[in-house]
């Protein structure tokens, strides 16, 4: 096999493929570079949430913000009737976005709203105090998943 010269690589697409050898195999098997690409931006990236922390009062609404994770802490200074809280619209989310929730005084009623494309499951409808949740968006099917 030939190596590739490095002014070449400009001409390199995700199409294009990586040989992989293994010693009990005798063909190589080929990996494209989109998929090595995906996997290395999957595993390999960071996961830092943007910290957002919160003090809400009753009827309040929380907008989150778009394309990040994020690491919601709600601190109310007592109990409340009602939280409102906003995720990001279809054209903002990103695929696999993450929204950590963590809580700290009881939370009678919550409404977690989206836009009218995206589908939310799994989301509490109340929140004890010291409890948190987890939602993750999926683009394929445009919905947040509690996780």
């Amino acid at each position: 096999m030939s190596q590739l010269p490095v002014k070449e690589l400009a001409n390199v697409s995700a199409s294009n493929g990586l040989p992989l050898y293994e010693t009990n195999l005798a063909n190589p098997r080929f990996l494209s570079y989109g998929t090595l690409l995906d996997a290395i931006r999957r595993d390999f990236t960071s996961q830092q949430l943007i910290e957002n922390v919160q003090t809400p009062g009753t009827g309040a609404t929380i907008q989150l913000a778009t394309g990040q994770n994020t690491w919601l802490i709600l601190r109310p200074t007592g109990s409340i009737a009602l939280l409102s809280i906003t995720l990001p619209n279809a054209s903002q989310a990103v695929d696999g976005q993450e929204i950590l929730v963590n809580n700290t005084n009881q939370i009678s009623s919550l409404a977690i709203n989206s836009d009218i494309s995206h589908t939310v499951y799994g989301a509490p409808a109340v929140l004890a105090a010291e409890d948190s949740f987890t939602l993750k968006f999926n683009l394929n099917t445009l919905s947040w998943y509690a996780s």
